[in-house]
């Protein structure tokens, strides 16, 4: 399995539950359960999360599979994520930094695409 269908998501508050609802289905194809599917449904849903509350653009959610799942959420805001420290809030990218084998961001024409590894098993 290579790249999947790319998921479009306007930037409502429900466009979380919807992008885990993808990742569960997309974890049956690849058999994955357990801890690897609740953390590819964790972070997916964190990137999505910040996507909605930080940029407000219509998003979109692709998901390849090689060695490892890699996720990404491109949207058309402006600015940078970042891991902050001592917010209300703000733990979503510390938790895809410490539970991926990495993590990043692309520029993109417009906007960014906020993406992680996440292994297989």
């Amino acid at each position: 399995m290579a790249a999947l269908e790319p998921l479009p998501l306007s930037p409502r508050p429900g466009a979380a539950a919807i992008a885990r609802r993808y990742i569960a289905d997309v974890g049956r194809r690849l058999n994955l359960e357990g801890s690897v599917l609740a953390d590819l449904q964790l972070l997916t849903s964190e990137l999505v999360t910040n996507a909605v509350l930080h940029a407000g653009t219509p998003l979109e959610l692709t998901v390849t599979v090689s060695d490892c799942v890699t996720v990404m959420v491109h949207d058309i805001g402006d600015g940078e994520p970042q891991i902050t420290s001592g917010e209300v809030g703000g733990w979503g990218l510390r938790l895809v930094d410490q539970l991926s084998v990495r993590w990043g961001v692309l520029p993109a024409d417009p906007g960014k695409i906020v993406w992680f590894d996440l292994p297989l098993g």
